[in-house]
């Protein structure tokens, strides 16, 4: 009968010992992931655009017209040096079908089909040989 009172003790001594583990592996990656995020300049286009979005529909103010079309400039030149990157990493590839044929199956049945993920793919390094098979 004692054995059966230490049994559930113990599991909770030793899940009461796991939780700290868990919540530091938590704040590890959080701190990881912070540090990412306050480097890439996505982080802060994203947060200046939603402040000037709640600025304007505040106090309805229209965005001047050469910031408007200078955003619109660097868009179009993005868009294409998106595309020049992903023809270069293509044509640097040993094969067509980069990652073989199971995976390039998968990609395109999963993954979302596009410039803009294969320019993070790349830039994070997240397998975009199989973004650019698809």
């Amino acid at each position: 009968m004692e054995a059966e009172e230490e049994n559930p003790k113990r599991a909770a001594a030793e899940s009461s010992q796991e939780m700290p583990n868990a919540l530091v592996m938590l704040r590890l990656i959080l701190i990881v992931i912070g540090r990412k995020l306050s480097r890439n300049p996505n982080t802060y286009s994203s947060v200046l655009g939603l402040l000037w979005s709640l600025l304007s529909f505040k106090w309805n103010v229209g965005m001047p017209s050469l910031v408007k079309y200078s955003i619109k400039i660097i868009s179009d030149a993005g868009l294409g040096m998106a595309m020049f990157s992903l023809g270069l990493f293509m044509a640097l590839q040993p094969r067509i079908i980069a990652c073989g044929a199971k995976r390039a199956t998968m990609g395109m049945a999963a993954l979302p089909q596009g410039i803009v993920p294969f320019v993070f793919a790349r830039e994070y390094g997240l397998h975009p040989d199989i973004l650019s098979t698809g």
